[in-house]
């Protein structure tokens, strides 16, 4: 009897000298606060999500709530397998620094080395520019999904991406110069992984990360043919019922598409604990900031993201690609990680996962609500007439910057030549606000009740915009025409509907185009602005959006509508 009484205390007190700060955490406490943040999602109607909690290599907490199968009622469980989206890349950046440590490569190679099919832009890109997303390299997702004629459905492999490179005709910006995150970066490592190796970058990380660290139900995807054992399936919201969100048909590995269960990552977070697989020295590179070549620290290290909570350091990143939602935070002076692996577009991930940060560090709130991302708890129904008064080009005050507004579907969007673009929920007739409420823009109308001006608040600056007005009339007819991009290999047309200009994509949607000023329209495509020969007729059109990640696209007009047959 004295024997099974003493072995308990001494469970408690080895415990305890190994872990000594987990026992003044309050995790009954944390637990139940916790609990309240995802009590929503506790139902077994609608998708939901895997959640994890790290500290001192224990898991404090780890719970399922919702289904991974709203068909067949299959609930979420520790097993059930989810793609990281996003935070993949920094599982790519800890292969790629694996592999410098053994001395397999050097992160200030050329990437040419391995991939001798891309352009030579008389400058280096190295894989540490890769790593760091300061390449200047196209955005290859949006582009080949959005310009180039490939559809959701359709297969988008490595071939895609490299063919897509190879016609870049010039670089967004000087490799090391600036920072701009894009997928393109973090496939290009894999396919040099790769190359280097011999093996395909899913075999090579199985056998090198995955394995040694027992992870046995974690891989990237390269075949979507092949089942994924209890694979969560990932839905959206359309019309406040859920639906299928894009079927899993990327096979292009590294920026993405690593497929993991929470006891997996439960292994890969202590490991940032441990080192076991490494050592510290990968481990304290993959944390550290990436340096711009101006000496200018950005915030992006390899694959994550780092920052400060209350005082606190920590490292993160978050994912979405379909229906995924995905989230990684890690506090390396606490040994605290936190993951939450979500099944429906709108769960806010990111917020969730600071909430559970607030909660364990003793600054949390759980009682506050955490809004999804799907715009349903912010926005209002607006008529068409009323959308219509305030959509077109806007002149902004003091820097003369051109605001386009335009309509993609049912949603509006705000978008400032490099600046980027704002998605517009409506919360009025007359007032707008994005997802974070950050931004917002007000419209002020004349007499005769025409929005004549717009006032915005955008990163703390309060600026004020007046529409447009047009002088003389314009003609869509001399727009109209078939026009090529030699960069992308890919043809569309611009044509005339009810006196407006339609711009049709290669197999996809046609798209409404507005008028900002003479020549210059905007839609869901970007800025547009029409370029004339010297004889005033025009021969083309200039695509310009920095968000996607290019400087400026050429479409030359290879026929007139009026030669059309």
């Amino acid at each position: 009897m004295k024997i099974r009484k003493g072995i308990p205390l001494l469970v408690i007190f080895l415990f305890g000298y190994l872990y000594p700060s987990v026992n003044t955490v309050d995790i009954p406490n944390i637990t139940k606060k916790i609990d309240r943040v995802f009590e929503k999602f506790n139902r077994f109607d609608s998708p939901g999500a895997a959640v994890l909690v790290q500290l001192h290599g224990r898991n404090i907490y780890k719970k399922c709530f919702g289904l991974a199968n709203l068909e067949h009622h299959i609930p979420i469980e520790p097993e059930s397998s989810f793609d990281l989206a996003s935070v993949s890349k920094h599982l790519t950046s800890f292969a790629v620094l694996l592999l410098e440590k053994d001395g397999k490569l050097d992160l200030d190679d050329d990437i040419r080395r391995y991939l001798p099919e891309l352009p030579d832009y008389n400058t280096k890109i190295t894989i540490r520019h890769l790593l760091y997303q300061s390449s200047g390299l196209w955005e290859f997702w949006t582009i080949l999904n959005k310009y180039s004629g490939f559809r959701d459905r359709d297969y988008f492999k490595m071939i895609d991406v490299l063919n897509l490179l190879r016609h870049q005709g010039e670089l967004v910006f000087n490799p090391g110069t600036k920072y701009a995150y894009t997928n393109t970066n973090y496939s290009l490592l894999a396919e040099i992984i790769k190359r280097l190796t011999g093996v395909s970058f899913g075999e090579w990380t199985k056998k090198n990360l995955f394995d040694p660290l027992e992870m046995e139900n974690t891989y990237f995807q390269e075949d979507c043919t092949i089942p994924i054992p209890k694979k969560a399936t990932a839905y959206l919201k359309r019309d406040g019922r859920y639906v299928l969100a894009r079927p899993s048909n990327v096979e292009i590995p590294g920026s993405a598409h690593a497929f993991t269960t929470l006891n997996d990552m439960a292994k890969w977070i202590d490991n940032f604990r441990t080192g076991k697989l490494g050592g510290k020295t990968v481990l304290r590179k993959m944390f550290t900031r990436g340096t711009l070549d101006n000496g200018k620290e950005i915030a992006y290290a390899a694959g994550l993201i780092v920052g400060r909570h209350e005082g606190v350091e920590i490292i993160e990143h978050s994912g979405q690609t379909g229906g995924y939602k995905t989230m990684l935070v890690y506090c390396p002076e606490k040994e605290l990680g936190i993951v939450i692996l979500a099944n429906e577009r709108s769960i806010n991930a990111y917020d969730l996962s600071h909430r559970i940060l607030g909660i364990c560090l003793g600054n949390g709130d759980e009682s506050k609500s955490i809004p999804d991302q799907s715009g349903d708890n912010k926005s209002i129904k607006l008529d068409a007439s009323v959308l219509n008064n305030i959509l077109g080009g806007y002149r902004i005050e003091g820097t003369n910057e051109l605001l386009g507004l335009y309509r993609d579907g049912n949603f509006v969007f705000g978008s400032i030549l490099g600046r980027g673009n704002k998605l517009l929920l409506p919360v009025s007739e007359t007032r707008f606000v994005d997802y974070s409420g950050k931004f917002e823009i007000h419209f002020l109308t004349n007499e005769s009740g025409q929005v004549n001006q717009a006032t915005m608040v955008l990163h703390g600056d309060t600026l004020v915009a007046h529409k447009t007005q047009l002088d003389t009339e314009i003609s869509p007819k001399e727009f109209t025409g078939s026009y090529y991009c030699r960069e992308l290999g890919s043809i569309c047309a611009v044509l005339e509907k009810n006196r407006e200009l339609i711009l049709s994509p290669q197999r996809n949607n046609d798209i409404k185009l507005y008028c900002l000023e003479p020549n210059s329209y905007v839609g869901a495509w970007g800025f547009m602005s029409f370029n004339r020969d010297g004889n005033g007729r025009v021969n083309g059109f200039t695509l310009k959006d920095e968000l996607f990640g290019f400087k400026g696209l050429f479409y030359s007009k290879v026929r007139d509508e009026s030669e059309q047959l």
